[in-house]
Order: structure tokens, then C-alpha cells, then sequence
């Protein structure tokens, strides 16, 4: 009977002890999550009475406590409230407590001239890039570059010129009184020139030049004529700076004389001027208002400055046609003038003579971005005729697509022009002011109070100049200043070595 109850509870499939389980372990689950919310109810009261004992606590403490701390000792009681004032110092002294970044340079667009010396990294320049940038860093493209002799200018202005060349531009070194430029041009298969009595190259300052395609004849006519009326008197004035300025008069019979001897000559030579100049043509100066025997007279004194340069200082160089032909296509032309000597005065006209005979390239578009550099810079800004040329160019750069570098050994230098309160002298000074980017070598004693006044230097600047070693120098832009070091591979070496009788004599020795 027994067994037959049992198969028929399987049979059904009906189970009453598992139920049973089923059910303790329902009742069990609900016991232990009623008996955790129990915990952490009590743990929520307990932490909240806590919470209001240390409140109770902390408010009778602050009732009972005087505010400068307890009376006791080790309490870190004060009698009075802590007070900072704030701490100035300078940026040489603040920056040993936080040190300050180096710039990141001027990027890596343009020629590569060496190494940053606070930062380590490569430093690049491009005038023209800087001019085209947004903001625009520089206002100009031109160059004033000022060191002592022997601490690395010419290398680096050399550096700066050449590297130019796979960017398409081409250099012009208008008179080279070392001919130091006129061997880097031979070696860069560029046209070198050599002036000097008894050698085959002559020139004509007078030459007109190539006219520009596209450019209206009449136009060109009128630059010609001002190109070489201003030469002419800007010889005069050199070669005699007693009589300058020159007076109308001298002018109107200096211009006259021009105009006939284009007339009879169509290009004329400095002879054809003086010629013209000693023997007014009566017709022509009754045309122009003037008496021929008064203009004879007035131009006695630049005939007389006329024909002494053509019979002395430039003798076998200037006073006949042109014997070479200008190149403009020529990746870099120069101009040597070293078999001339040291003297002053002659270099000085013959850098005038060059410069004017070079001029013309200036102003023609057809022959892209051009680099002019004026070595001995001194020699070309020694009158104030020479000083209203040079304010021209550095004026008018942007308008031609040129960049103009100028060396020069001190800013001292434009001194020399004149007296100290002269027009020429501020002439001659405010040249700096059209130059943007300024290269800044070692000075020589006696000078570094001048360039820090002149260049408005910080102190810090001020430091690096007098710090700078060879080929490092300060390099001073508008808005930001650099220290950089120039690096020359080991064919610039070669190329550039303006120290070659030094280096001889070392190694005979």
C-alpha cells in the first residue's frame, strides 16, 4: 500500500520536499537582506549622531577659543593675523626660480644660418618670408650688420647671400674694396669684374642700363636722367666737400651740360660732361633761361672737381666707355676694387661709380628678388649726396623686391660724415631706422655703450653682445632677439676665408 502511494506522487511529478526547500531558501534570502538593511540603517544613525557630536563639539570650541589659538604652548598662536606682501624682483633673478623657456625661433622657412644658443635649435632667416607672414614681423627687408674686425661679419653676411642662391635670388655687391665677394662670384660661376689701373675693365657710371620690358620709353628716359644727375653730383660733393652743396646755379650748368652731351653722344662719359660743362652752348642755355657766359662761370669749380677726377682718382677706371658688359642674369656679380689701395676717397667713388652702374638692374621685375650688400658700408654714406642715394634704396626695397645688407665695423661710423649736430650725420643715423633686422657681432672697446644706446639693448642684449664669440652675434628683430651662433660647412670655410695671409704666415711660421 505504502509503495503504491509513492509511484503515484512520482507519477504526477509532484515533489512536496523540494517545495519545502524552495521555500526555506526564499524565507532565508529575505531574512539576511532584511537584517543588512537593518545594519546599515543603524550604521547611518550612527554616523550621523557622530557627525552632530563633532559639529556640537567644534562650534563650543570655536565659542570658547579666542581666535589667535589656545593659550598653551605648541598651539600656533599669533597675535595678529598672517599678512603677505607681494615679492618683486627681476627677471634675472626670477628666473632662477622659474626658469624661463627659450623661443622657439623663427621657424624653419628660409636660409639656414646656424644654431640658436639658448635653445639649440636651427635658426633660419628670410627677410622676405618675415615681411609676408601674418602678423608681419618685419616692415622692410634690409640688413644693418655691425661687428668689430675679425669676429665673423663678412663670413655670416656671405653665408646669408649664398644660401640665398638655391631660392633663386641673386646677390650684387656693388664695390668690394677686399675683393673678397669678387672670389666667391668667380667661384660660384657668377661675373666677377676687377677694377684698377692698368687692368682691362672700364666702366661708364653714365650707362643707361637695360630698359625693363613692358616700361613706358618716356618713363625710363626720365629715371636715366635722374640716375645720372644724381651721380654727378654726388661725385662733385665727394671729391669736394667744400663745395657742397652745390649751388642752382652749378646745378643748372651741370644739367645742361648733361643734356648736350646725351644729345651729341646719346650715352655719354664723364668727359663728354666736363667738356660740355667748360663750353655752355649759348642756344641751349638762352632756352632755358639762363646766360651761357654766367653758367660757364658758376660751373668753373665742377668742371674743375670734374676734371681731376677724370685725369687723377679715376683715371683708366670711369672716364670712357664701358669695356665689360653687365650680366644681370648672373647668379652673383661683383665689383672688386682692392688693386686701388686704402685710399678712402677713391674707394668711396668707385663704390658711387658701381653702384650707379649696377643701378639699373634695381628697378626691372624681369630679374626677381635681389640682394644687395655694401661691405665697408662707411665708404658709400661718407657724403650727403651718397646718404640721399643709400635713404633711397633702403626706402624703396620693398618696391624693387630687394633686400639691401649693409656691414659696417661700428655705429660710430656714420660720424664720420660730417660734424656731430650736421644733417648729414642724422642722415647717416637714421639709415639704422630703415633697416629692421639688426646683426649685432662683438664691438670693440668703447663702442658697446654706443650700441646699446643706439639699438635700445636690454641688459640682457647688452650681455650678449659683449659675450659673443666668433661668428655668434645678436640678432635683433622689432618684437624678438636671438643669439645665434653661424655655422659654416667646410667648402664655406674655404670659400669664405677672408683670413688667408693670416693663415699662411701662421703655417709658415
Amino acid at each position: 500500500m505504502r509503495e503504491n502511494n509513492t509511484a503515484t506522487a512520482h507519477s504526477g511529478g509532484y515533489l512536496p520536499d523540494e517545495a519545502k526547500r524552495k521555500d526555506r531558501r526564499t524565507a532565508r534570502r529575505d531574512w539576511r537582506a532584511a537584517a543588512d538593511q537593518l545594519v546599515r540603517e543603524q550604521q547611518d544613525l550612527a554616523a550621523a549622531a557622530k557627525a552632530a557630536e563633532v559639529s556640537m563639539r567644534r562650534a563650543e570650541y570655536r565659542s570658547r577659543t579666542p581666535k589667535a589659538g589656545e593659550k598653551r604652548s605648541w598651539a600656533g598662536r599669533t597675535a595678529h593675523g598672517l599678512k603677505l606682501r607681494k615679492h618683486r624682483a627681476t627677471t634675472a633673478n626670477l628666473s632662477h626660480v622659474y626658469p624661463f623657456l627659450a623661443d622657439g625661433g623663427l621657424g624653419s622657412t628660409g636660409v639656414y644660418v646656424g644654431r640658436d644658443s639658448y635653445s639649440g635649435a636651427s635658426f633660419c632667416y628670410c627677410g622676405f618670408d618675415l615681411y609676408n607672414r601674418r602678423p608681419r614681423l618685419v616692415s622692410n627687408t634690409n640688413i644693418m650688420m655691425v661687428g668689430n674686425i675679425g669676429w665673423g661679419k663678412t663670413n655670416t653676411a656671405m653665408a646669408l647671400a649664398v644660401r640665398n642662391l638655391p631660392f633663386g635670388r641673386r646677390i650684387v655687391v656693388p664695390g668690394d674694396p677686399k675683393d673678397d665677394w669678387l672670389r666667391l662670384a668667380i667661384a660660384l660661376g657668377g661675373q666677377g669684374i676687377r677694377l684698377g689701373r692698368g687692368l682691362p675693365a672700364r666702366l661708364n657710371p653714365l650707362d643707361g642700363g637695360v630698359k625693363p620690358a613692358g616700361k613706358d620709353p618716356a618713363m625710363w628716359e626720365r629715371e636715366v636722367w635722374s640716375r645720372r644727375q644724381k651721380l654727378l653730383v654726388a661725385l662733385v660733393a665727394t671729391a669736394a666737400p667744400a663745395i657742397a652743396p652745390l649751388e642752382p646755379l652749378a646745378v643748372a650748368a651741370l644739367d645742361l651740360a648733361l643734356a648736350a652731351a646725351v644729345q651729341h653722344s646719346g650715352t655719354p662719359t664723364l668727359p663728354d660732361v666736363a667738356h660740355h660743362l667748360a663750353a655752355p652752348d649759348p642756344d641751349r642755355a638762352k632756352l632755358a633761361g639762363y646766360d651761357a657766359e654766367l653758367l660757364r662761370h658758376r660751373g668753373q669749380p665742377v668742371y674743375a672737381v670734374l676734371s681731376s677726377l677724370i685725369n687723377g682718382h679715376l683715371g683708366g677706371l670711369f672716364e670712357g666707355p664701358s669695356t665689360v658688359r653687365f650680366d644681370p642674369l648672373a647668379p652673383m656679380i661683383a665689383l672688386g676694387s682692392a688693386a686701388l689701395g686704402d685710399d678712402d676717397l677713391l674707394q668711396s667713388l668707385v663704390m658711387l661709380c658701381c653702384s650707379a652702374w649696377v643701378g639699373s638692374t634695381m628697378s626691372d621685375p624681369a630679374f626677381g628678388q635681389r640682394l644687395f650688400v655694401y661691405d665697408e658700408a662707411w665708404r658709400i654714406i661718407s657724403g650727403e649726396a651718397q646718404l640721399d642715394r643709400m635713404n633711397a634704396d633702403l626706402r624703396l626695397s620693398r618696391h624693387y623686391g630687394i633686400a639691401n645688407i649693409l656691414a659696417m665695423h661700428a655705429l660710430s661710423d656714420p660720424d664720420k660724415v660730417g660734424h656731430a649736430d650736421s644733417a648729414a650725420v642724422k642722415k647717416a643715423q637714421g639709415l639704422l631706422s630703415l633697416c629692421d633686422t639688426r646683426v649685432v657681432f662683438r664691438q670693440a672697446p668703447g663702442e658697446l655703450d654706443r650700441a646699446t644706446a643706439d639699438l635700445a639693448l636690454t641688459q640682457a642684449e647688452r650681455e650678449v653682445v659683449a659675450g659673443a664669440g666668433v661668428g655668434e652675434a645678436l640678432w635683433k628683430l622689432p618684437t624678438k632677439s636671438f643669439r645665434v651662433q653661424t655655422i659654416l660647412s667646410d667648402r664655406e670655410k674655404q670659400m669664405f676665408n677672408t683670413d688667408q695671409r693670416m693663415t699662411n704666415i701662421s703655417k709658415a711660421l
